[in-house]
């Protein structure tokens, strides 16, 4: 672990790591079912008064300031700061059952194996579905912008809920809702990647919510990533087209996307990578681009980017207070086998 002043204070215990998750200023570690946490106490980072409670945990999941343990017997934990979803006491009864978790900014949604949903924190933010209750049925998964849900039917329909004008409307383009395969979001839109390769998008127009400019591009889809202010996407043959906040691009050749909060990096077929987007937050490679050769793997953090060799260390690059300089950990960044932000 490295960036900002988690590098120091991960517990020194932690073995047998199965996964790892983190929100604006906490971590979250699950090893052998149970739950490690560090950072910052008031979002999450300080589970004590729950940790009786977090055994057998199958998985976590963060909203920006709190976090929700979905455990084995389909229960969930929540914690962290209570409006932001770290208290779910209102819902509890209707946890049980559980099988997927989104968390928001200010919420979290849960699936249930009956296809509803069950949604709480700020009520004003996607906290609330009563709304579209009754169409929350056979529900496939759910993806959350900042203050807004949407939830993939078994169907290929599409519910959202939230902010209106941030992705919570989606009426201006349900008709075109349909046979839908992915949902990917930005901080306040969505984008949906339909079966015949086209994608649909709604929300706030300068988020990535209008992709009318590009639209003509955007066939033939196999890929969408998000940042926060636009989308990239990638066709079948390789190239790349992006849309919202950042400036766009054109790319050939690429296998992978990966973002930043406000960057891109493509992993290109001759495991090259190519960046875009704000240079703090990792848009720019030039001091470490002749080290980025043979790259399997690319992560994306809010402020940086790390990148697997093909030799099994890490290259990192973006914002050096958070995560873009891994120089203080490197030697023991050998044998790596895959990572985490």
């Amino acid at each position: 672990v490295w960036g900002g002043s988690s590098c120091c204070e991960v517990p020194n215990h932690l073995r047998n790591v199965q996964t790892v998750c983190t929100n604006s200023g906490a971590i979250a570690a699950i090893t052998e079912g149970k739950v490690v946490t560090w950072g910052d106490p008031e979002v999450g980072g300080d589970s004590s008064a729950v940790e009786h409670l977090l055994v057998d945990v199958r998985c976590v999941c963060p909203s920006s300031y709190a976090f929700a343990a979905l455990k084995n017997d389909g229960s969930v934990v929540c914690w962290g700061c209570a409006s932001a979803g770290g208290d779910c006491f209102a819902v509890q009864d209707q946890l049980h059952d559980v099988c997927q978790l989104s968390g928001a900014t200010w919420a979290f949604t849960a699936v249930k194996n009956d296809g509803s949903a069950v949604t709480w924190g700020d009520e004003r933010k996607g906290g609330d579905s009563s709304a579209v209750q009754e169409q929350l049925v056979n529900v496939k998964s759910v993806c959350a912008s900042s203050w807004s849900f949407a939830a993939l039917r078994h169907d290929g329909h599409v519910i959202t809920w939230g902010v209106d004008k941030k992705g919570g409307d989606s009426r201006s383009v349900q008709s075109q809702l349909y046979n839908v395969l992915q949902l990917r979001s930005t901080s306040w839109a969505f984008a949906a990647l339909r079966s015949d390769g086209c994608i649909i998008t709604w929300g706030d127009a300068q988020h990535g919510g209008d992709g009318g400019q590009v639209q003509s591009q955007l066939k033939s889809i196999c890929q969408i990533c998000a940042c926060a202010d636009a989308f990239a996407a990638l066709d079948r043959r390789g190239s790349v087209v992006s849309w919202g906040a950042l400036p766009s691009i054109s790319l050939h050749d690429v296998q992978r996307l990966s973002a930043s909060s406000l960057a891109f990096a493509a992993l290109k077929k001759d495991g090259t990578v190519t960046a875009w987007g704000d240079r703090s937050k990792g848009g720019d490679i030039s001091r470490v681009r002749s080290e980025l050769v043979n790259v399997q793997q690319i992560c994306g953090s809010s402020w940086a980017f790390a990148a697997l060799l093909g030799d099994r260390t890490v290259i990192s690059w973006g914002d050096p207070e958070h995560g873009g300089n891994s120089s203080q950990v490197q030697e023991r960044l050998k044998d790596v086998v895959e990572l985490f932000a």
